[in-house]
């Protein structure tokens, strides 16, 4: 004797319920037919993959933006004490002698400077050529290097590195103070809108763009913010 089976949508929406255990594709098929593309869509969704780098910066918005003025300052001299300065030491000792000769006058201030300003991928760029043992940066752009140092304004000087997140392809997002200014950079403008956007929402002050060009020839795109809370 035939025997038909009564099955709910919520029957039909749930992956684990008994329908989907059912043999008879001509009722499965019939009911599949009446259910809404909006049902449909809800029953075979996939779940959208987490932005782990933009979930990292709103935990690291939401630390920074509960310091006072102070602990922020005593934040960024921790940063640059136990990291940066150090970084930057590091790499002037393993610096070609005639790199630091020819291109910063053998100061090791003005390379400290100039190091500050460099955003996370540019700084993948010269590391990789000193320890493949080749100058700083090539011969024939040397002079260009050189009025790019002296151009450096108390903006640049003044930058201070907080953070960096990895992003595909090799970007990065890079976290850094210009004075009392947040500034985000990185050559993902998509990832910067998205940041722009967050930022906005929790009440900070988009200030303005701006751009460079990396030793790649890649723009790198920062977007400062007046923050609420400095």
């Amino acid at each position: 004797m035939f025997e038909t089976k009564t099955w709910l949508i919520d029957d039909v929406l749930d992956p684990s319920s008994e329908f989907w255990k059912y043999k008879d594709k001509y009722d499965i098929d019939n009911l599949l037919s009446r259910i809404s593309p909006l049902q449909t869509k809800r029953l075979f969704k996939i779940p959208k993959e987490r932005d782990t780098a933009l979930d990292q910066f709103s935990e690291f918005i939401d630390f920074f933006q509960n310091l006072t003025k102070q602990q922020l300052e005593d934040y960024a001299d921790f940063i640059e004490d136990n990291e940066m300065e150090i970084m930057s030491d590091q790499v002037w000792r393993m610096l070609d002698t005639q790199d630091k000769r020819e291109l910063f006058n053998k100061d090791v201030n003005l390379f400290d400077s100039w190091w500050k300003t460099l955003h996370h991928s540019e700084v993948e760029h010269y590391m990789g050529r000193i320890v493949a043992s080749k100058r700083l940066v090539e011969p024939k752009h040397v002079l260009k290097f050189i009025k790019t140092l002296s151009r450096l304004s108390k903006d640049d000087t003044d930058r201070r590195s907080l953070k960096h997140y990895p992003l595909p392809a090799g970007k990065y997002l890079t976290v850094q103070l210009i004075g009392d200014k947040l500034a985000i950079s990185s050559k993902d403008v998509a990832k910067l809108e998205t940041v722009k956007e967050l930022l906005e929402s929790r009440g900070n002050y988009f200030l303005e763009e701006r751009y460079k060009i990396s030793p790649d020839g890649d723009k790198i795109f920062t977007y400062l913010f007046i923050t609420k809370e400095i």
